[in-house]
């Protein structure tokens, strides 16, 4: 007994060590320098082991980012549907807001593009790279192909008005030579409540245990209203800035041109009068925003302010499209109905996996 009281000290000592601990990031992501022209944080996933593996992938991914600052096509939507309610003076409002973005580059490139700056590893064994780019404007032998896909739901889980966040995230790297083609994928996926990770630098998975990470702020300003979004980082430094770089570039993107459309599926619904349904009314909205553009950003850093990363971009325009809208007929819709619209929407905005 007396041995198992003192293995159950040793592991509340160790939770206590790994929830109390601190991290910290370097100085230089939080203003970084301009070197060439593109200039992006790689930062690896939370406690590799293999040094050089860790160093590889926070490379792949300040590559990655390169090619998203070079050139960027991103489509996305977002919609708000809400339903109201009344009945014999009870009241019922339901609301849901999802939003789906893709984002695609493509860079041919030479290795003598790119130059390591500077690189720091902090305690929990994440390691960060300050990455250069410069075009040697050369011939270019290989080609790097980023894609990235961000799906998220906000919905009420009860009639208290609570609110729950689900959310999808794939990012894929795809590296391509004269002799092969490796791929590093991260994939985030949470219910709100649990989250999954499955991260691969090309046949490598790599296994993170799911603790939570605080970080020393890596300053006292808390002004960030030149800032762009903000995305806890408890799960680690990687997942907080790949988020709010994405959702970054969609704001930035929603700023030149947006569709915005109310689907026609407004309608006021009175029951047939009888004596149980005559005051009872039923309406519903659907609404859409669409962004399809193409464009480049610079990178300026992020800053951790109570354990919050805030990052810092700034994004001309490169090319404008205007999305035809998806506009279903406005009378009345069954679910059935409904679903087909959605997807036939989606097929339409982003294609078809291949």
């Amino acid at each position: 007994m007396a041995k198992l009281y003192f293995i159950i000290i040793i592991l509340l000592v160790a939770g206590i060590n790994v929830s109390g601990q601190h991290y910290q990031t370097p100085e230089w992501v939080s203003n970084i320098p301009l070197h060439g022209e593109f200039t992006a944080i790689g930062i690896s996933d939370p406690r590799i082991e293999d040094d050089s593996l860790a160093l590889l992938q926070a490379e792949m991914r300040a590559k990655a980012i390169i090619a998203m600052l070079h050139e960027t096509d991103i489509s996305y939507t977002s919609q708000y549907y809400q339903d109201e309610t009344e009945s014999h003076r009870t009241y019922k409002l339901s609301e849901s807001i999802e939003k789906l973005g893709k984002y695609k580059s493509r860079l041919p490139y030479n290795e003598t593009d790119f130059e390591v700056i500077s690189q720091h590893i902090n305690k929990n064994n994440e390691t960060i790279v300050l990455m250069a780019y410069h075009d040697d404007d050369k011939e270019k032998n290989n080609v790097l192909k980023v894609t990235a896909e961000y799906y998220a739901k906000i919905f009420e889980t009860s009639i208290t008005r609570s609110y729950r966040l689900a959310e999808l995230t794939k990012f894929t790297i795809r590296d391509s030579t004269h002799d092969n083609t490796k791929v590093y994928d991260y994939t985030w996926e949470t219910d709100g409540s649990h989250f999954h990770i499955v991260s691969t630098v090309d046949t490598t998975e790599i296994n993170m245990p799911g603790y939570q990470y605080r970080y020393l702020n890596t300053d006292t300003i808390t002004n960030f209203a030149h800032y762009g979004a903000s995305r806890d980082a408890g799960k680690g430094l990687w997942e907080a800035y790949l988020h709010a770089f994405i959702l970054s570039c969609s704001s930035d993107s929603k700023n030149y041109t947006t569709k915005i459309k109310n689907l026609g599926d407004d309608y006021d619904n009175i029951r047939e009068s009888s004596e149980n349904y005559q005051n009872d009314t039923k309406q519903q909205e659907l609404s859409r925003h669409i962004t399809k553009n193409r464009m480049h950003f610079y990178l300026h850093g992020f800053r951790i302010f109570n354990n919050k990363l805030y990052i810092h971009i700034s994004s001309p325009l490169l090319d404008q499209q205007s999305p035809q809208v998806y506009s279903p007929p406005s009378d009345t819709i069954s679910d059935q109905k409904d679903q087909e619209k959605k997807r036939s929407f989606w097929e339409w905005l982003f294609g078809r996996n291949k």
